[in-house]
């Protein structure tokens, strides 16, 4: 299995122009609220993560491997944790798009009928630790440009001032997923002994069943999954119209 491994950097917003769950700031989101019950435009008629951006972790690579998103609250744990968002402040994700790291879903010996065992093995790598902490201190370069210093009021976490081998030490206690598993039915040639699915998606040893989902690719793609999911349902759609 792989997966896309993530880490918030939180910065308090001195402007206090962002999102919070504050009592004040909720009774303020009510005439956006209203706004866009009624014509579907304003403040919460768009994404919450609508800044981005795609970069390389060092000059040794050659393509942008990490993908980051700028957003006016903070929260933890993908929103489970929000005693963040009751200050003022924003998130900066940072995100490894080419991880080596692998991880694996299995069952549980004693309770097989109970939920799998997933073991996501974020920055087993020291490939991914070396990308993931550059990653990271590029985008601190980016949080503390010019023109941010009418928001930035300075760095929550991870603390900034510190060794690389300190921040890589707070990345790893921070890491998190943003939902994007794949490759534990992996698609390929009769040839590949690792193969779930064959080029047809139809498992390998098993009569009449396909697995048409983000688990058949090879390796997680550079970005979202969302896109290319829709493709793989398009395409295995048309698989079994054809056979049908």
């Amino acid at each position: 299995m792989q997966e896309h491994v993530d880490i918030s950097i939180h910065c308090k917003n001195k402007a206090k122009d962002g999102l919070t769950l504050t009592p004040w700031n909720l009774i303020k989101l009510s005439v956006p609220f209203v706004k866009y019950w009624l014509t579907r435009k304003g403040q919460l008629a768009h994404s919450i993560a609508e800044v981005g951006a795609f970069y390389r972790s060092s000059s040794a690579v050659n393509e942008p491997d990490i993908q980051i998103h700028l957003l006016p609250v903070m929260f933890n744990d993908s929103g489970y944790d929000w005693r963040p968002t009751l200050k003022h402040g924003f998130t900066c994700h940072v995100c490894l798009l080419r991880p080596e790291s692998r991880g694996e879903v299995s069952l549980n010996p004693d309770k097989p009928l109970s939920k799998p065992r997933i073991t996501y093995g974020f920055l087993s790598n020291p490939k991914d630790q070396e990308a993931l902490l550059n990653g990271v201190k590029k985008a601190i370069q980016i949080l503390n440009q010019p023109a941010l210093s009418s928001h930035n009021g300075g760095f929550i976490c991870p603390t900034i001032d510190t060794s690389d081998a300190q921040l890589l030490e707070q990345i790893k206690s921070r890491s998190g997923l943003i939902y994007h598993p794949v490759g534990t039915c992996k698609m390929g040639p009769d040839n590949d002994s690792e193969a779930v699915v064959s080029p047809d998606l139809k498992v390998r040893g098993v009569e009449k069943l396909r697995v048409v989902d983000a688990s058949i690719m090879p390796k997680v793609i550079s970005g979202n999954t969302n896109g290319a999911t829709i493709v793989i349902a398009e395409k295995g759609a048309d698989l079994i119209k054809a056979d049908a």
